[in-house]
This record gives C-alpha cells, structure tokens and sequence, in this order.
C-alpha cells in the first residue's frame, strides 16, 4: 500500500517516489475526464491527499505533470495525470495554498459542527469543503439569527484560543468509549481527530495544527434542502480576504453615498424609489414624445398627398417616411405603434445610430403592407434582416448610408399599391 505522507506531515509539499503501477486511459474515475493518453499513477509514498471525507483531493505535479485529481479506489491512491511520467522514479510537490485552505476548512467544519452541537444541540448531516465557502447541512429546518449569532461566537472564540489539533488512530473496539460528535461505520483501524475538551470526530482528512491557524470563521448564508438548513461559512484565509473586500466596498459607499454604514440601506432604498420615479416619469414623456411625432409626421405626410393629388379623385394611403438620427429601436416602435392606428397609413421610419440602421414599417391594418415582397426588394439595399407581425415590423440594417434610398423605394412601393 501507498505511505500517506501527508499523515505523517501534513505540512510536506515536495516528496520523490517509486512508481508502482502506470494504468492509460484513467477514465473510469469520476472527476478525472482526462484525454486519451491520460493515466492513473500509483505511487509507493505520496504527499497528495485523495479526495475523501468530503475534503477535495490535492493538486499539484508529478515530475513536471499536472495532477488533475488523487482517489482511493480499493485501498489504491491513484494520482491522475494528463500523461504518464518517464521513469521508475517521480519527484513531487503539491499546491500548499490549496492544501492550507482545505485544512483550514476542514477544520473550521469541526469547530462549527461541535458548537452547532454544543450551543443549540443541533446535529450536522453533511458537509461540503468548497473553493469559496464551506456548507454544513444540518438536521434543522432553520437556524435562527439569534443562534447563529451566539454559534458563530463560539466558534470564533474557541479559534482565539489557538487549542491543539490532535490526531490518532484506534481500532474500532475502541469506539464506544470515546465519545465522538457523531457515529462511525468504519471498521478497523479509525483516525480520530479530537480538539480538547471540544470536539472529537472520526476524520481520514488532513487538518491544521491548533485552531489558531484558522484564523477566522463568518456565517454567511442560509438556504433550504431537503427540508433541512444548510449554513454557508468563509472560513480561514477566505473570510479574511472576503472581510477586506467587504470593508474596501463599505468604504467606498460611505464616500459616495454621504452617509454612515447603518444609514446606507435606507439611502439606497430612498436612491431606488427615486430612480423608480425617475423611469416611470421618462417613461411617460417618450411615449408622448413618440405620439407627438406621430402626428407632427401624419400632418406633414397629408399636406404632402393633398399637393399630389390636386384634381384627382378616389382614396389614397398617407405615406409617412422619415429618417432619424440617434433614436432606438424602442423609439422608432412606439412611433409605428401610434402610425398603426391610422387605417389609411403606410409608414417607413429610419434612425441611423452608428454603423447601424435601425427600421420599422407597417401600415394601418385594411391596407395589408406586402411585408415579405418588401423583404426581398427593399431589405438587401441597407444589409438588413428583420421580421414580424401585422401591423409593424422591424429589424436593423448594417448599411446607414442607403438609408435615403431605402424610403424612397417604400414610397415608391405604397404608391404602386394604390394604383
């Protein structure tokens, strides 16, 4: 069997080691998608911890090779790598920074589990050790913010008191008088990780040396699953760098919102009625901004047909085109919205906006527009695609600068209509 280095020195980074056994393809291991020369290497010593307990496996490399995953898989600690090493011989070393933030983590569970127990007798389910938080579900519906208060407390009191983290092994005869957190099914030969006076859990993960080294513990986050509670915590050098960034933040809105910590919550409420107001007020004026241009276009467009039709006879559709400059999408819509409501209108409405046109077209719906013998003529001449619906369509053309052309040839098309 493989030697678990990171048992005898949980601080170890670099190792060397005798291959055992290279086995290609590794793609039985869950977690380790590897490619096709992949390959799960076994070792007669290692530093690498494999994922169990719910502590992720290390990283880090074998002879220059990534290290993408470590399991125990029968009693064998496989590492996975992108590709087999050369020689009999490997020379190791380990991500130390992701091994100290699961040690912290993984400890900072402990201290979490014992006082949920301790302070509101509230038994933990199951944990999970995350890049950013840790979660510990826990056989609770909720938790309220009274408790987690005086837990969170605890635990970071029992942190400040920098106690020893021991760890033993004993057979499993042993058990019954030892008085773990929580029941064990292991068999055999069990690693008790214990803190004094504290907590004592049956544990195969690897931990820091006192409490101390966790530095600090933050509640965070409160959820439900599967009718329990499960409780988010930043733990160790996270909640320390999550502590800064959240400080930095509230630093910044005190600048900014000219107000103390405890008064930005009601300023930011009273900023979000007033920007409420403030879109509901723009709001109002684009819409009688756009039905103002609607008229001001229909009157134009009448005057326009009045001169051309002197001295003829017969009904004859207002033809409204006209090109914008810098208006929306939004905008030219809620203009055709109101031009729609005209029966005897045919509209075209342009607005250029960079290197993009923006259209929209319909008509007053007894005149039955011929969107899609317009789509085939009149959308290839400005690079444009778009679509629909009675009585407006629209899309966006890439050509701005035959937006001119492009109304003409409408108005051209809905004079053709009338004939």
């Amino acid at each position: 069997m493989t030697e678990q280095l990171y048992y005898r020195d949980n601080r170890q980074t670099e190792f060397t080691a005798r291959v055992l056994s290279v086995e290609p393809g590794a793609e039985g291991a869950a977690g380790a998608r590897l490619p096709g020369k992949g390959c799960a290497v076994e070792l007669d010593q290692t530093c690498f911890y494999p994922e169990g307990g719910g502590q992720p496996a290390d990283r880090g490399t074998l002879s220059g090779i990534p290290v993408v995953d470590v399991r125990k898989i029968g009693g064998r600690i496989l590492h996975y790598l992108a590709g087999a090493p050369e020689g009999d011989e490997v020379a190791g070393r380990i991500d130390w920074a992701r091994r100290l933030h699961f040690m912290q983590q993984h400890t900072g569970q402990h201290i979490v589990s014992a006082a949920l127990k301790r302070v509101s007798d509230i038994d933990t389910v199951s944990v999970h050790l995350g890049e950013e938080t840790t979660t510990v579900e826990v056989a609770a519906a909720e938790v309220s913010a009274e408790k987690l208060e005086r837990i969170e407390e605890k635990v970071n009191v029992t942190v400040c008191r920098n106690l020893p983290v021991r760890t033993r092994w004993v057979d499993e005869s042993e058990v019954p008088g030892l008085s773990l957190r929580r029941p064990t099914e292991r068999k055999g030969r069990i690693r008790v990780v214990e803190i004094p006076g504290f907590d004592r859990a049956a544990c195969g993960g690897v931990h820091v040396s006192s409490t101390g080294e966790v530095r600090l513990i933050k509640h965070v986050e409160q959820e439900k699953i599967r009718g329990h509670a499960r409780l988010h915590w930043m733990i160790g050098s996270k909640a320390m760098a999550d502590y800064r960034l959240k400080t930095e933040l509230l630093r910044e809105l005190v600048t900014e919102l000219s107000a103390q910590p405890r008064e930005i919550p009601e300023r930011v409420r009273k900023l979000q009625e007033e920007i409420r107001d403030a879109a509901a007020a723009r709001k109002d004026a684009e819409e009688r901004l756009a039905s103002l241009t609607a008229e001001s276009l229909l009157a134009e467009a009448e005057r326009s047909r009045a001169g051309d039709r002197r001295g003829k006879t017969g009904p004859a559709a207002v033809s409204v085109t006209h090109l914008f400059e810098g208006r929306d999408a939004a905008f030219l819509k809620d203009v055709a919205a109101r031009l729609a409501e005209r029966p005897d209108a045919a509209f075209c409405l342009a607005s250029r906006v960079d290197r993009r046109l923006f259209w929209c077209l319909g008509s007053g719906e007894p005149l039955s527009l011929p969107f899609e013998r317009i789509r085939r003529e009149l959308l290839p001449m400005i690079g444009g695609k778009g679509g629909g619906k009675p009585p407006v369509y629209q899309g966006v053309g890439t050509r701005p600068e035959e937006a001119a052309a492009f109304l003409r040839r409408l108005a051209e098309l809905v004079a053709a209509m009338q004939r």
